[in-house]
């Protein structure tokens, strides 16, 4: 895989993200339609943006623009659930692709969602207003296990968002479905591989992804975790999604986005924080959209890319590129896989 007499370690130290796009992800509401257990977000307050709040961030994000050095804006719509504020993300849309139009910045964008409330209008938003090149959409299992979890209020929703991610392929847009698994639901998440392999064959609009659910808060791998890990994967691989190997290998410095400066994430609120996943947590405010001032003692802690000496030593660090950002911080384990997941997935590679 790599020819003798390569530094590969060197090689990924010495990389830079210049070429990287700015990235923001905003949160159009903290609300959500559907009430996940594992949902980090659980006990955030509800914050919904409102036009006013929209205009100082569409200011906040030409400002970074102008001050930087970066040719291409990704805005990625977040939540909560994103669609339930859909006037909003027309709204910021408009103004900033008009900026980027007039002064030559490459403007596109993401949504993550549960998927549930696209429909036809959102589609044609996506494609001649949103610039939107994807959308991911997480499914946690077939339709009782899934329906059990989302716990939406209205019927069917297993087939509401599957015909969804239909009618956004047929569109032309890109759909990576990511498959939340865990030791409760892995049956049914190996079931629902070979039922999305029947529904969408070899779509090359359509991606599927597993993402592991911890059940122990250090985020560790136990045995046990190994086992049913290597069960998805062998499910997903048998099925031909081979997508789903590249979620664990990164041509990218600071493989967290947290650690990057092109990176903020704006809170229906108004905070600005570097990562979505510590919306709850006091250190992870790093500014506001009313001043242009940082918290800088927050943000020296999020875009701090020292290695740690774990990393700096491991032989996979050109894998995972260093782990999660916020993990560290909590003191939780921040590497994503063990070192026999990883010598498991690039053997089914090969």
């Amino acid at each position: 895989i790599v020819k003798k007499g390569v530094n590969e370690k060197q090689q990924y130290l010495n990389m830079s993200n210049e070429n990287l796009p700015w990235f923001v992800r905003i949160l159009t509401t903290t609300a959500c339609n559907a009430k996940c257990h594992y949902c980090y977000e659980k006990g955030a307050k509800i914050y919904t943006i409102d036009t006013a709040l929209a205009d100082k961030i569409i200011d906040r994000i030409i400002y970074a623009l102008k001050n930087s050095n970066y040719h291409s804006l990704h805005v990625q719509w977040f939540g909560g659930e994103p669609l339930l504020n859909v006037n909003i993300i027309s709204y910021i849309s408009a103004k900033v692709k008009e900026f980027c139009t007039l002064n030559n910045y490459k403007f596109f964008s993401t949504i993550v969602t549960n998927g549930s409330l696209i429909n036809d209008d959102i589609i044609n938003l996506s494609l001649n207003e949103w610039n939107t090149l994807k959308y991911q959409i997480t499914i946690d299992g077939m339709k009782r296990e899934y329906e059990d979890i989302k716990k939406y209020n209205f019927d069917n929703g297993f087939e509401i968002v599957l015909n969804n991610i239909k009618k956004l392929a047929q569109n032309n847009i890109n759909v990576s479905i990511r498959l939340n698994y865990s030791q409760d639901n892995y049956v049914s998440i190996c079931k629902l591989i070979k039922f999305l392999k029947n529904q969408f064959g070899n779509n090359d609009k359509i991606k599927v992804y597993a993402f592991r659910i911890f059940e122990n808060e250090n985020n560790k791998h136990t045995q046990n975790d190994i086992k049913i890990d290597k069960i998805v994967y062998k499910c997903l691989i048998k099925n031909g999604f081979y997508d789903a190997l590249n979620n664990f290998t990164t041509t990218i410095k600071d493989n967290c986005v947290a650690v990057r400066k092109n990176n903020m994430v704006i809170n229906a609120n108004g905070d600005i924080l570097k990562c979505s996943r510590a919306i709850n947590d006091n250190f992870s405010v790093v500014g506001n959209i009313d001043s242009l001032e940082y918290n800088t003692s927050n943000l020296d802690i999020w875009e701090n890319n020292e290695l740690a000496p774990e990393c700096k030593k491991c032989k996979f660090l050109t894998i995972c590129g260093g782990g999660c950002k916020y993990d560290k911080i909590k003191g939780n384990e921040h590497c994503p896989l063990s070192p026999k997941l990883i010598k498991f997935l690039l053997k089914q590679s090969l």
